[in-house]
């Protein structure tokens, strides 16, 4: 679903149980939908049916939105965003402009993680951008001694 705006209420955190082959813990997702998220993923279900008719499709299937349908692996889909933060301030970001880890200048990240949230639309050309980006920034790392690629700024330094 497009459009959910971030709410304290939703967040990731490494899950207590579930681990990987090598016994580190999994990312968890932890998120609930809100009224008006339900409300538009109603009108969105609604508007696509009437389309469909109105273009001249003979069958119309819409998946059913119930008051209480939360955000899981089986029911509506949504874009997930966050974990790796991009910003100027390495204590309130993980990753530079060029996706590259503050505290590991030979690691860069790319993709949705950099987002603290997503807009309206699909992410997908906005992360194509910040992919280029980032090889612009490897490039520029490989070509020279290493290092960060933009100077650190801190929050007192900011205010």
């Amino acid at each position: 679903m497009q459009g959910t705006l971030p709410h304290t209420h939703n967040y990731m955190d490494l899950d207590p149980t579930y681990k990987d082959i090598y016994g580190d813990p999994l990312l968890r997702i932890t998120a609930k939908f809100t009224d008006q998220e339900r409300n538009m993923a109603k009108m969105i279900a609604e508007k696509c049916a009437e389309i469909a008719e109105a273009m001249g499709a003979d069958i119309v299937n819409t998946p059913p939105v119930s008051d209480d349908v939360e955000m899981t692996s089986s029911s509506v889909n949504t874009h997930a965003a966050g974990g790796v933060i991009m910003g100027e301030d390495p204590e309130t970001s993980a990753v530079n402009t060029y996706s590259q880890v503050w505290d590991m200048e030979n690691v860069f990240v790319v993709g949705g993680s950099s987002f603290p949230h997503f807009g309206n639309s699909n992410p997908t050309e906005t992360i194509g951008a910040f992919a280029y980006r980032a090889a612009e920034g490897m490039i520029n790392y490989l070509k020279g001694d290493g290092g960060l690629l933009v100077e650190r700024k801190t929050s007192k330094e900011t205010v």
